[in-house]
């Protein structure tokens, strides 16, 4: 995973990158700091998202963001709740799948427009 994009699949959709796996932690026993003051991140997603994380036990994934003034900002993510987004390293170095992914993905305004209607 590390490396990879993933996106969420609740709220607006956000996306990250992710920096590594961090099997220390899970959801049951990741806490931190809120408005509220501390909430576990199963209490914040249900009451902000309204999502139940099902496995409690999963270890988190870690994407770490930097902020415009140089500071780092850590995030730990439920897998279960995020997909995977774009392609694997192998597709993008196999010139003949990047030239079948193409032909749908680069097309001219006709065609865009023919698809619309």
């Amino acid at each position: 995973f590390k490396g990879r994009s993933v996106m969420s699949i609740y709220g607006n959709n956000s996306t990250y990158s992710i920096s590594d796996v961090d099997f220390s932690t899970n959801p049951e026993k990741f806490v931190f700091d809120s408005r509220e003051g501390k909430i576990s991140m199963i209490d914040y997603l249900r009451s902000k998202y309204r999502v139940e994380v099902k496995d409690r036990k999963q270890p988190l994934l870690l994407s770490i963001r930097k902020s415009r003034d140089g500071t780092e900002e850590k995030q730990y993510l439920a897998p279960e709740l995020f997909c995977l987004t774009g392609l694997p390293d192998g597709m993008r170095e196999d010139f003949q799948a990047m030239k079948q992914i193409a032909l749908y993905t680069k097309l001219s305004p006709d065609q865009r427009t023919k698809r619309m209607e």
